[in-house]
């Protein structure tokens, strides 16, 4: 069962990668319909479909992964070694980690550089097939995903 797990959650991380680079590169839903998108026989809905259901069992098989076969290991990773313990209770991979796992997701919501580059690029992707499609978003006011920027600039 344990290499079953391992193995389908990489396949499953394969399927990830694979859908969420595709809807990286989609346009926007509205264009995407209208121009009949598709990458290996897949629409843009289909893509989304795909990413969130392996997106699912990528969670449940890592959460499985993690507790039922690597639970010892993975707390070792945060436990200082019994022969180290003048240099404190948990190992600095583990305060390193955490760190850095805030600064991504801090970083990725503030829209800071780098961060920003990624949903800059995704916008610049569906700026290119709007101007190709020459249509505008749905309320007719630009609109940068995540800021609320479109939002606010209508009421202005």
């Amino acid at each position: 069962m344990r290499a079953f797990v391992s193995l389908l959650l990489g396949l499953t991380f394969l399927g990830l990668v694979i859908s969420g680079v595709c809807l990286y590169f989609a346009p926007p839903c509205r264009i995407a319909e209208q121009i009949g998108w598709g990458i290996l026989g897949l629409c843009k809905e289909q893509w989304a479909a795909v990413h969130m259901v392996t997106a699912l069992v990528f969670l449940v098989l890592a959460g499985v992964h993690l507790v039922a076969y690597n639970r010892r290991a993975f707390v070792g990773y945060m436990k200082r070694p019994r022969r180290e313990p003048e240099r404190g209770l948990v190992r600095p991979e583990l305060i390193a980690s955490l760190i850095l796992a805030v600064i991504l997701v801090a970083g990725s919501a503030a829209l800071v550089v780098p961060f920003k580059w990624v949903p800059d690029g995704q916008e610049a992707i569906e700026r290119y097939y709007r101007e190709k499609a020459d249509l505008e978003s749905p309320d007719g006011i630009g609109e940068r995903r995540g800021t609320g920027e479109g939002r606010r600039r209508g009421r202005e």
